[in-house]
């Protein structure tokens, strides 16, 4: 009896669908076919831009996915954990979708689920890109107990800027859209901004207090390396 109420919902909208078309003026068709033919547009962009082939390799979507990472002003973060001498140690895989260097700042911040705010310290990260360049910043972090051995969500804020211009872009996976990274990140999570957010495991059995509290950087790709 569901599946026959059901079906009757589904014929009648089809139904009203068909009476609307069928009622439609000559002038409104042309309306709808621009509507439609931009609408259709706007779409292939869209699956042309995220899925075109990458001139250079694409670290970030072979290593988080799609959607596993973020992406503003032409620079993709994503984030994980390693742990180096029972120090937790966040890392930062930076790359640059375009051939010129860029100047990146990059925040991120862990986001309660109960008070939307951070419950570890907020890390910020000054970068220059190099042209095409991908990257590990590893920052060490003092992880509670009480976060240990978790999955927990992430607010990622990138900003950048291209001194001499972006240049050619050479990949073309735009991960989450986010939000700037601005002098205050606690702003962004309280205000109505929707910074990219992504879920992250933290190690379990670390020091609470980092060993050493140097951040660093790793060159992982750069224009001449093989691709």
């Amino acid at each position: 009896m569901h599946r026959l109420i059901e079906g009757g919902r589904v014929v009648a909208i089809f139904a009203l669908l068909g009476i609307g078309i069928y009622l439609l003026s000559e002038q409104e068709w042309v309306l709808a076919g621009i509507v439609a033919a931009a609408m259709l547009g706007v779409l292939g962009w869209i699956l042309y831009d995220g899925f075109r082939p990458a001139i250079a390799p694409d670290y970030l979507t072979r290593d988080f996915g799609r959607f596993g990472f973020a992406g503003r002003d032409g620079v993709c973060v994503g984030v994980r954990f390693d742990v180096v001498d029972e120090t937790a140690v966040m890392v930062l895989h930076v790359q640059n979708q375009f051939l010129n260097e860029a100047q990146a700042l990059v925040k991120v911040a862990h986001v309660s689920r109960l008070t939307g705010r951070p419950g570890l310290e907020v890390v910020d990260v000054s970068y220059e890109c190099p042209p095409a360049g991908v990257a590990h910043i590893r920052v060490p972090m003092a992880i509670p107990a009480k976060y240990q051995g978790k999955r927990l969500l992430f607010a990622v804020c990138i900003s950048a800027k291209y001194p001499i211009g972006r240049g050619a872009r050479v990949r073309f996976g735009n991960g989450r859209s986010t939000t700037p990274a601005r002098e205050s990140v606690l702003h962004e999570l309280a205000s109505n901004a929707k910074p990219a957010r992504v879920k992250v495991d933290v190690p379990a059995g670390v020091l609470e207090i980092p060993a050493w509290t140097e951040t660093t950087a790793e060159p992982v790709w750069q224009l001449g390396d093989p691709v």
